[in-house]
């Protein structure tokens, strides 16, 4: 699965740029936009200052028994 969203000068995902590139069943999207709205990431840096970036994020979904 990929999803594809911008991460905000804070390390925080924008909600409304939250996309699914791929996906292998629609019902891991609720599962997937949540994660990225609950996760913090490490801002990107321009000559040491944060900024807006966009990034593809591939999600595994495995069965653990």
């Amino acid at each position: 699965m990929l999803a594809r969203a911008i991460i905000d000068t804070t390390g925080h995902v924008e909600n409304n740029s939250i996309k699914i590139l791929q996906t292998p069943n629609p019902g891991f999207n609720a599962s997937v936009i949540d994660a990225l709205r609950r996760s913090v990431f490490r801002p990107a840096r321009v000559h040491g200052r944060a900024v807006r970036i966009m990034i593809d994020i591939p999600f595994d979904f495995k069965i653990s028994h």
